[in-house]
């Protein structure tokens, strides 16, 4: 047990609530990848970027994204199980350089700058960094 400080929990929400709209999005999104096919003036291009985001393994890890995304968000909040929020959170990061690395190649297929790229990538991992400081931080307390 630790005492979460106000950073902890408010960043604990945060993830939570972003867990939950990660969810939202990926059961809209697999929805709606076929009425998007109909759309006449839509590129192949985009049609397949779209498609790559929707694979077995892509939907498997975004569904592991969800899970270790509540769980770190619910053990901070709690403040239960130091370790255990922690290696969440770690592989919660790790699971963001992948998707990085994996969404890179379809971003360069339709055209979208380096520069969004790289500011997705930073922003994605705001979170879970301050997310740490902030357990670190209640660890002494």
């Amino acid at each position: 047990m630790f005492k979460p400080n106000k950073l902890l929990k408010v960043i604990s929400v945060l993830i939570i609530l972003s867990a939950v709209f990660d969810t939202v999005n990926l059961i809209i999104g697999k929805i709606s990848l076929d009425s998007i096919k109909n759309i006449e003036g839509i590129e192949q291009k985009m049609i397949d970027a779209l498609e790559a985001g929707y694979t077995p393994l892509a939907v498997s890890m975004s569904i592991v994204a969800i899970v270790v995304a509540l769980t770190a968000g619910i053990l901070g909040i709690a403040g239960r199980a130091y370790r255990v929020a922690w290696i969440c959170m770690i592989v919660y990061i790790g699971g963001a350089m992948v998707n990085f690395f994996q969404n890179q190649a379809a971003m360069a297929e339709i055209q979208v700058s380096l520069a969004s790229i790289l500011l997705s990538a930073v922003i994605s991992l705001i979170l879970p960094i301050l997310y740490l400081w902030g357990l670190y931080q209640s660890k002494d307390s």
